[in-house]
């Protein structure tokens, strides 16, 4: 009888942290490891033609979450990733030019879709700044600059709750990155791209 009280009022717990966020805590840290691929890649190089390449890159996210009712939650998140910038068919073939390594901070609004079960599915939509940290041209590359970026994101996402306070999550970002330009001696290339990021990680509220 005594398990089944406890079974019982754990399912109720963790029932009502689902419908209602806050009921256990109004804040939601979040750790991810995120996979990053370009899509729609559009490049500029001028005379030097080409086109501009960027394999997928994983890099771990953090993000802090308020939520603010049962439905809606702001949330910040950064992370630091590293890009290889590299031309495939140039005039001189394909040319490793170095690697760039980036932070980046998002701020977005999100809304959880009502529901009384622990699986909690929400949209979200705000923008991302992102800024190099370091340039790292490679051997026979003059030095080149990088532009920071203004981005504008959507998200969705499905977290699952464990319990009161641990969770665990799914999340797909969409970057709508504007031009980013190198740019240096006797090297200038913009590249017009978008990015979709898929996350997976846990969550702990409080």
């Amino acid at each position: 009888m005594f398990a089944v009280i406890l079974l019982t009022g754990c399912f109720s717990l963790s029932a009502q942290a689902a419908t209602d966020p806050t009921s256990t805590g109004a804040w939601l840290l979040r750790a991810e490891i995120v996979t990053s691929r370009s899509l729609d890649v559009d490049t500029d190089a001028g005379q030097l033609g080409g086109e501009y390449y960027a394999p997928p890159i994983h890099f771990p996210t953090l993000s802090l979450t308020r939520l603010l009712s049962p439905s809606w939650a702001i949330q910040l998140s950064g992370g630091v990733s590293t890009t290889a910038v590299h031309l495939e068919d140039t005039l001189f073939g394909d040319i490793d030019a170095g690697e760039v390594t980036t932070a980046a901070v998002m701020a977005s609004l999100q809304y959880y879709l009502p529901t009384s079960s622990p699986l909690r599915p929400y949209l979200g939509a705000g923008v991302a700044y992102a800024w190099p940290l370091d340039v790292s041209p490679s051997e026979g590359i003059g030095a080149f600059k990088v532009n920071t970026l203004l981005i504008p994101v959507a998200q969705l996402g499905l977290d699952y709750h464990l319990g009161v306070a641990w969770s665990v999550g799914l999340s797909a970002t969409y970057l709508f990155v504007p031009a980013q330009r190198y740019s240096g001696d006797g090297f200038d290339v913009e590249v017009d791209l978008d990015q979709l990021a898929l996350g997976a990680g846990v969550g702990y509220r409080f």
